[in-house]
């Protein structure tokens, strides 16, 4: 059975960052992580395959997935965009047995992120469909401004703690949604 007819595209830049985790020593976090986002879209990909989408090209890259499909209704938009941190709910609360306990943050980090109402990420793409009444305008000035909020913290966090990952992290969600928008 083939999952889709589309292309499967993989960013070079995948492969790159797999060997830096692995010279770092974090080859376990890291292929546990990548798991997690598998079965992440996986749920995505359930929900599509649900609603009948056509689905076109699955780009994966290093810092997350973009699934091309043909255009959702907004009903089918929320569905699908809550089904891949729905699926992380679901192995979170499934790897919370001993010896698992970091299958499920991953899980749980995964989960929360992905919620963020910044798009691209799914609750953005959530907010979006909730804000469609109101104009694609509405969606994109409360995705920034929670983006701005969002970055605020990170640097003050990055500033508090004298770690300069926050801020990265913060750069990287705000550099997707505006290459987005």
């Amino acid at each position: 059975m083939r999952l889709f007819r589309g292309r499967l595209l993989v960013s070079p830049l995948l492969p790159i960052l797999s060997a830096f985790f692995l010279y770092l020593g974090y080859g376990t976090v890291w292929g546990l992580l990548l798991f997690a986002a598998l079965l992440h879209e996986c749920g995505h990909l359930l929900a599509l395959r649900l609603c009948r989408a056509e689905l076109h090209t699955v780009r994966i890259g290093a810092l997350g997935a973009e699934i091309v499909t043909t255009p959702l209704t907004r009903s089918q938009e929320l569905f699908c965009a809550a089904a891949g941190p729905a699926a992380n709910l679901i192995f979170c609360a499934l790897s919370l047995l001993p010896g698992w306990r970091l299958f499920a943050l991953l899980h749980a980090a995964l989960l929360l992120f992905n919620l963020l109402p910044v798009y691209p990420l799914d609750g953005g793409r959530m907010l979006r469909a909730f804000l469609v009444p109101y104009g694609d305008r509405a969606a994109r000035i409360v995705s920034a401004f929670f983006c701005a909020a969002l970055s605020a913290a990170a640097i003050y966090a990055s500033i508090r703690s004298r770690d300069p990952l926050p801020a990265a992290a913060a750069a990287v969600i705000a550099l997707r949604a505006w290459t987005e928008t």
